[in-house]
Order: structure tokens, then C-alpha cells, then sequence
């Protein structure tokens, strides 16, 4: 009895240490990804002003005013 109690211990011990590490793992993906989303939209922010200020585009791009009904 005593022993199944102990391993039965081990088993939960085991599963906290788990679970602590794929939380871990989680919350530096999760640090990464957001990182990773903030470099692409400055990137494509930059790509828009460069467009604007070395193309002669309109003041709107990349958006196009919606076209009135007549």
C-alpha cells in the first residue's frame, strides 16, 4: 500500500514537472510569435511609407477610397 502510494506520488511529481515545462515552452513561443508579428508589421509599415514618399502614390495607399454610388 505504502508503495503505491509513493509511486503513485512520483507519477503526479513527474506530471507537475511536465506540465511546468510545456508551459515554459509555451511562453517562449508565444514571446517569439508576438515578436515575430511586430517585425513583419514594422516591415510592412516601412514598405508602405517608402511607397509614399518615393513613388508618388496617394496619400491613401494602401487603401483605396470607396467608390461612391452615383
Amino acid at each position: 500500500m505504502k508503495e503505491d502510494v509513493e509511486r503513485w506520488n512520483a507519477f503526479v511529481d513527474a506530471v507537475d514537472v511536465y506540465r511546468d515545462c510545456i508551459n515554459r515552452y509555451q511562453a517562449a513561443h508565444y514571446v517569439q510569435s508576438d515578436a515575430h508579428r511586430a517585425a513583419a508589421e514594422a516591415s510592412v509599415q516601412e514598405w508602405n511609407t517608402f511607397v509614399r514618399e518615393n513613388l508618388n502614390v496617394p496619400e491613401d495607399f494602401p487603401h483605396r477610397p470607396e467608390a461612391s454610388s452615383p
